[in-house]
C-alpha cells in the first residue's frame, strides 16, 4: 500500500474511531460509526443553521454573500426551521480516505410530513492531518442525489 494511502487510510480510521464519542448524533446512521466533521455538518443542515453548515465547508469552499445566497436561499425559504429528522442512507469510503455520504431530511420546516424529502451529497476528504468536507449538493429527489454518488 502507497504510503499516501495508508495516510489517508489512517484519518479515516481516526475519524471513525473518534466518532465512538458521538452518543447523539443528529440523523441516524442505520449502525454506521459517525464521522463528526459530517455529523457536525448534517447537525447544522437539520436545524436549519445553513450559514453554519456553510461556515463547516471553509477554507476548502468558501462562498460570497451572492453565492451563500444563490445556493441556500430557496432552502431558506423553504425551512428556516430546519427539518424533523435525518437518516444517513448511503456512506461510501475509498481506499484514498474519500469519504461519501448521502442523507435524507424529512419533515420540511419541521411539518411532520415525511412525504417531503430533501437528500442531502456530502463528500469528505483527507486534507493534512484533518478529514474537512469539500463538496456538498442537495436534491429534492433521491434518485437524482444516487446519481451524485460515484
Amino acid at each position: 500500500m502507497s504510503r499516501f494511502r495508508t495516510m489517508a487510510a489512517g484519518l479515516v480510521a481516526a475519524a471513525l474511531s473518534t466518532g465512538a464519542g458521538w452518543a447523539d448524533t443528529p440523523c441516524s446512521l442505520q449502525g454506521l460509526e459517525p464521522i463528526p466533521v459530517l455529523e457536525k455538518a448534517k447537525e447544522h443542515f437539520l436545524h436549519g443553521r445553513y450559514e453554519s453548515f456553510s461556515d463547516a465547508l471553509q477554507p476548502v469552499i468558501e462562498l460570497d454573500e451572492q453565492q451563500f445566497s444563490n445556493i441556500f436561499g430557496p432552502i431558506s425559504k423553504a425551512a428556516p426551521k430546519g427539518f424533523d429528522s435525518c437518516s444517513t442512507v448511503v456512506r461510501r469510503v475509498d481506499d484514498g480516505g474519500l469519504v461519501q455520504e448521502l442523507v435524507l431530511y424529512s419533515g420540511l420546516n419541521r411539518s411532520g410530513r415525511q412525504d417531503q424529502i430533501l437528500s442531502l451529497y456530502l463528500v469528505a476528504a483527507p486534507l493534512g492531518d484533518d478529514l474537512r468536507l469539500v463538496l456538498f449538493s442537495m436534491k429534492d429527489t433521491i434518485g437524482m442525489a444516487l446519481d451524485e454518488v460515484r
